[in-house]
């Protein structure tokens, strides 16, 4: 691959993952303060890695920076994807126990004074705010993917 179509692929990936993590902030934001959806402790944790992105990721994108970023960016995503794949899971194994009440699958053991397991909405009959989350941290983690796997190949 020519240094010049490596060059529109890295912005390419940089880009998106930019717009993604700024979506993600916005629709964060939405949901909480003007949808006033109360956010459960798994979402604030997911917020805490998220909201780092929606800065780093820009920079690094009009900065040009072709490395540093990875660092950074990398374990924060790492770090969400596994907080929303966790919240996932437990989301849809309470919406499950719902539906089959003498199931064995527990509901969620956090506590406080909002569930991690609250509908709050339902788009298409299964797609939950902790789903967009996970989808949100899986594009930007593929987007690092690629592009580091340009860096390397340039190395």
């Amino acid at each position: 691959m020519n240094e010049q179509r490596k060059s529109l692929l890295r912005l390419l990936f940089l880009g998106v993952a930019s717009i993604q993590a700024i979506i993600g902030l916005l629709v964060s934001l939405y949901f909480s303060e003007f949808a006033q959806y109360n956010p459960c402790e798994l979402c604030w944790y997911q917020r805490i890695c998220l909201y780092p992105l929606a800065i780093i990721l820009p920079i690094a994108f009009l900065s040009n920076d072709k490395r540093t970023f990875l660092r950074y960016a990398s374990p924060l995503v790492g770090i969400g994807m596994a907080i929303a794949g966790y919240h996932t899971v437990i989301y849809y194994m309470a919406q499950y126990r719902t539906l089959h009440p003498g199931s064995f699958i527990t509901t969620c053991a956090l506590s406080g004074p909002n569930s991690c397991t609250t509908p709050y909405i339902t788009w298409f009959g299964f797609i939950s705010i902790p789903l967009l989350s996970l989808v949100a941290f899986i594009i930007i983690a593929g987007c690092l993917i690629g592009y580091r796997r340009l860096l390397s190949s340039e190395d």
